[in-house]
């Protein structure tokens, strides 16, 4: 009885040391400090908020808890655009942070836009230090940090990464960002970019030139220089044909010769054979003969 009254507590206490561990897991892991998305105007589609948008826009957005590569997207319906009024990168606090997101709040926050695709392909643009706010304040609604990509009026006006404003839009914006500066490493919610391929073109081969139409003398130097070469070449083939020719006809003399000589001694053989069985029948006969006597 004390053998299992030990054996349960020991089995008591690692359960609780297990509990406790998770506890501690759950309690250490990285907390939600700032959502970024894709907000702005394209034509007739706009996304500034959930309730401020032309509502055929929708986004996805990173949450940000520390140190990573995230991405965000802008999915749009219809028909589509012609035109960049205003677009940019924003990212600002959670209500649950209470305080902005912007370097006042974390003094060695960095932001930095590597990659932008529209509709699938990769669009370039100038990075500038210019086209980044990391200490935006409008109102409590409107602060955190930003980075233009097109800043046609207002904030940061011309301030931006001179996208071009008569880019299309058809389907999607996507942005790959970078945050550093913060207390601990986040959760990146990056997914690749497949971009769309051309159909491969065949190129065509250069016709094969002729070297001797350039040159009248050599051509016609190689022509009887070719000539000559041409008869030592026939006359090399037709010795070379007689001679095995007579190599044939040799080998096969000596074939016949070997296959005369096998047969006879074959037929030697044969004869040997019927000799002797010859003699044994008849000394089988004359041992008869003598038993009948």
């Amino acid at each position: 009885m004390k053998m299992k009254k030990i054996f349960a507590a020991m089995a008591a206490a690692a359960i609780s040391t297990s509990a406790f561990a998770a506890m501690s897991l759950s309690a250490s892991a990285a907390d939600v400090v700032g959502v970024a998305g894709i907000r702005g105007q394209a034509g007739t589609y706009n996304y500034w908020s959930a309730d401020e948008n032309s509502g055929t826009v929708t986004v996805k957005d990173a949450q940000i808890d520390g140190n990573a590569q995230y991405e965000a997207v802008w999915d749009i319906e219809g028909d589509g655009t012609g035109s960049i009024e205003f677009l940019m990168l924003e990212i600002k606090e959670t209500e649950s942070l209470g305080n902005a997101f912007t370097k006042d709040t974390f003094p060695d926050l960095s932001i930095t836009v590597d990659e932008l695709y529209i509709d699938g392909k990769k669009v370039d643009f100038t990075q500038k230090d210019d086209a980044y706010d990391l200490a935006y304040y409008e109102s409590d609604t409107k602060r955190g940090a930003r980075a233009y990509f097109v800043a046609n009026w207002g904030v940061n006006n011309g301030n931006d990464f001179d996208l071009d404003e008569a880019t299309p839009i058809t389907s999607q914006v996507k942005v790959y960002f970078t945050v550093s500066g913060l207390y601990n490493d986040g959760t990146s919610n990056v997914t690749p970019v497949e971009e769309p391929t051309d159909a491969p073109t065949e190129t065509p081969t250069d016709s094969p030139s002729d070297t001797g139409s350039s040159d009248s003398g050599n051509g016609s130097d190689n022509k009887s220089d070719n000539k000559s070469d041409n008869k030592s070449d026939d006359a090399k083939t037709t010795t070379a044909k007689a001679a095995d020719s007579k190599d044939t006809k040799t080998t096969a003399k000596a074939g016949s010769n070997d296959s005369k000589s096998e047969a006879s001694a074959q037929t030697g053989d044969h004869g040997v054979g019927v000799a002797l069985a010859a003699i044994a029948v008849a000394g089988a006969a004359a041992f008869v003969a003598r038993k009948k006597d």
